[in-house]
């Protein structure tokens, strides 16, 4: 769902890239995608219809958000000349799974909550590679101490280090974002200065608030 000026300026980063690491960058990609075609086909965005709306049953219920994805270029890559050390990416969504936060998986270590894309990457990216989750994935429990983010990085044997930034939106207002728009609007700097970022990603859908509502 990139405009054609987006997927012509992704194109033309990905071509600063050496082999492997434009591999592993769509890798990453590739996951996103599982992720958000998995939740676009399941039942989970329509039972959490409530987290892309206002209002309640007395006043009636409006939409006002869209369900989304999002893999963006962040950091040197993006704002500095020649090889850079690592690769700097960032994973946005406002997805709401109904369960599956506390379903440990065998490969994700003892005491680590299950999440739907750090799941898919130890997926994409076992045989040569080894990844590592600095700090706790966010979830409703722990937005204190996460801000609604998890830093990821992806060692591989051959080529650059990438360090994911994976940004979830929560109901707590302080990290909610009900569309891509306002999570740009929220994702500033330290002094509120709108921050580089050129999308490599993005898919979307509609969530529908029941008839009864």
């Amino acid at each position: 769902m990139l405009t054609p000026e987006e997927l012509a300026s992704a194109e033309k980063w990905y071509g600063r890239l050496n082999e492997p690491d434009a591999s592993q960058v769509r890798r990453v990609v590739q996951s996103v995608d599982t992720v958000a075609n998995s939740y676009f086909s399941s039942r989970d965005m329509q039972r959490n219809y409530h987290s892309f709306c206002e209002g309640n049953i007395f006043s009636g219920i409006r939409k006002i958000g869209t369900p989304f994805f999002a893999v963006y270029i962040i950091g040197g890559y993006l704002n500095k000349e020649g090889e850079r050390p690592d690769i700097d990416l960032l994973v946005a969504t406002n997805m709401r799974w109904s369960k599956g936060f506390f379903q440990p998986k065998q490969y994700n270590g003892p005491g680590i909550e299950y999440d739907p894309l750090w799941s898919e990457l130890n997926q994409k990216f076992q045989e040569g590679f080894s990844l590592e989750l600095e700090g706790e994935l966010p979830t409703d429990y722990n937005l204190g101490n996460t801000y609604g983010k998890a830093l990821i990085r992806i060692h591989p044997s051959q080529g650059k280090k990438i360090d994911l930034c994976y940004v979830r939106s929560w109901d707590e207002e302080k990290y909610r974002f009900i569309s891509e728009e306002q999570f740009i609007e929220k994702d500033v700097g330290k002094a509120g200065e709108q921050l580089s970022r050129l999308p490599l990603y993005r898919a979307s859908s509609s969530v529908e608030v029941p008839p009864w509502k």
